[in-house]
């Protein structure tokens, strides 16, 4: 991909999985702990799960977790994650 956008040729896999149909679902929320911070400190933990499907590409070609031979293994991912706001 950065070759590509350096204007190199781009040799080796190829990433074209034609027209597909992309669905996502995220859920989040907030959580604010019940502890008392010293003054007018403070914390928001906000966890997120995320849901990506593709399905339709080239003969049901899979596009997530390409390997190097350029071929998806999957067509659906997940992903979850957490951060922390400290505010003061």
């Amino acid at each position: 991909m950065i070759n590509a956008q350096r204007g190199f040729p781009v040799t080796g896999a190829n990433y074209n999985f034609g027209k597909a149909t992309y669905d996502e679902f995220t859920i989040n929320a907030v959580w604010s702990p019940p502890v008392t911070l010293p003054g007018t400190l403070g914390l928001a933990i906000r966890p997120e799960a995320q849901l990506d499907t593709a399905y339709g590409g080239n003969g049901g070609t899979k596009v997530y977790n390409v390997g190097p031979s350029g071929t998806g293994r999957d067509s659906t991912v997940g992903a979850f994650s957490v951060d922390a706001i400290l505010s003061f």
